[in-house]
């Protein structure tokens, strides 16, 4: 199986060192993030665009609209279900990504382990894994309202 093009090594660095906070207690760089969204380089009303993300779509960082225009153009495939290189290439690509977010979300998050990190499809989702964790643990979570 090829394995995927690794995305820009200087925009990545850029994002990590000057993004996000090594570690909890240290204070987020709000400039250097603003930097890293495109979208928030504009100004509405004449003052520059302030945007708090909702349920139904978030600004995406500059290394993201890469990532995804890069995928567009070279793998465009299905994710786990096809046998031809750009699917393999596009499935290696997604699997990579999601291992290094739960590493880095671990670290972020004091997580014990890796696998103790999830991405749900949505809020739902989220919330049944929540109830239904607590309920094995508490014995009260299972109950639907």
């Amino acid at each position: 199986m090829s394995h995927p093009r690794p995305i820009d090594s200087a925009v990545m660095k850029a994002v990590e060192e000057q993004a996000v906070a090594p570690s909890p207690q240290m204070e987020w760089n709000v400039q250097a993030v603003r930097r890293n969204f495109p979208a928030l380089h504009q100004r509405v009303n004449g003052v520059p665009l302030a945007y708090l993300d909702n349920a139904a779509m978030a600004k995406k960082p500059r290394v993201v609209i890469h990532a995804v225009s890069r995928y567009y153009q070279e793998d465009d495939a299905n994710v786990c279900r096809g046998v031809q290189v750009l699917a393999e290439r596009a499935t290696a690509a997604y699997e990579g990504a999601r291992e290094g977010a739960r590493a880095k979300a671990r670290h972020v998050l004091n997580a014990r382990a890796v696998r103790e990190i999830v991405f749900p499809r949505g809020t739902t989702e989220a919330i049944n894994l929540v109830r239904t964790a607590w309920g094995r643990v508490g014995g009260q979570g299972t109950r639907s309202c």
